[in-house]
């Protein structure tokens, strides 16, 4: 444990300078993990890298706790969560180790996940903001990360409890809660709606998605000003969901010719064509970001 290589310190010093470009374009590089670490089944093992001075390589640890699963990865993970020191910049900051924790979590899942992802989004949600500049509250980069990371993660869970609560939050954009928060958790309602709907083929989702759009998330008109706290109007935080979850689709579910499709039958000069086309646009952005990002961080093993 002690006896890291200094490969891995010039190694992560090469690739700062990348991580942080990527940062700014929005784009995450994924960690994997170490071969040796890949062998390990102990919880007890991977927890001795809570205090490890790399951050990748606590990353690396709690990405593989979530692949090991059971109770003991979760207290294990959740440790990680309250060892981890917090950042208080509002800037964006590139996802951490707290904000792995959540995704490992989601991939463990089940009754005990759901609360504990329950608790750890009520408790950010409280307690993540910090005043700026203005003297105003506003969530720090690390914090708006686990909201963001929490709401996708209960998108999972179709039970009245968890509806309950993503519709309590769908509908605050009082500060420090924004219209950022409010359509993530609309859009976690957009999935849990079509898994009871049991809507499940990509196609038949885009379909029934792109005829609930009436326009644009974003834009001219979709924002009411509420002195230096602008609102989405109710209907612009509908449209923004659904969009986000077919640009979703088209990145991860190769959605895209069916958008297309989906375009041909609605003329670009309606509402609804100028919203598939801006969908269509930024799936193609991102995907060309995506491309661009070469080869995944690798942590060296230990020697």
């Amino acid at each position: 444990m002690k006896k890291i290589s200094t490969i891995l310190i010039i190694f992560i010093c090469l690739i700062s300078v990348a991580d942080f470009s990527l940062a700014k374009m929005g784009i995450k590089k994924p960690i994997i993990i170490p071969p040796e670490m890949q062998k390990v089944e102990s919880h007890f093992e991977l927890e001795t890298y809570l205090e490890h001075p790399d951050s990748q390589i606590r990353e690396a640890a709690v990405i593989r706790l979530g692949q090991i699963g059971g109770s003991d990865a979760i207290t294990v993970l959740l440790k990680f969560f309250e060892n981890e020191p917090e950042t208080k910049g509002v800037i964006d900051v590139p996802y951490g180790v707290k904000e792995a924790v959540v995704v490992a979590l989601r991939q463990i899942g089940g009754e005990e996940v759901k609360e504990q992802i329950l608790k750890l989004l009520s408790d950010t949600l409280k307690f993540g903001p910090i005043a700026n500049a203005y003297k105003e509250k506003r969530y720090t980069g690390q914090a708006s990360h686990i909201i963001y990371l929490s709401l996708e993660a209960l998108s999972d869970f179709q039970d009245d409890n968890v509806i309950r609560i993503l519709e309590e939050i769908a509908k605050d954009q009082i500060s420090p809660r924004n219209s950022f928060i409010a359509q993530t958790a609309r859009r976690s309602l957009v999935k849990i709606t079509l898994k009871k709907q049991g809507i499940t083929r990509t196609e038949d989702r885009v379909n029934y998605l792109v005829n609930m759009l009436t326009g644009s998330g974003s834009g001219p008109g979709t924002f009411i000003r509420d002195g230096l706290n602008p609102r989405k109007t109710e209907e612009a935080l509908k449209n923004g969901a659904i969009e986000d979850v077919l640009k979703n689709l088209g990145l991860e579910a190769g959605a895209l010719p069916y958008l297309e499709k989906s375009l041909t039958r609605a003329s670009e000069s309606t509402e609804r064509g100028k919203a598939i086309k801006n969908v269509i646009k930024r799936i193609k952005q991102i995907s060309k970001g995506r491309a661009r990002t070469g080869k995944a961080i690798v942590i060296p093993s230990k020697k």
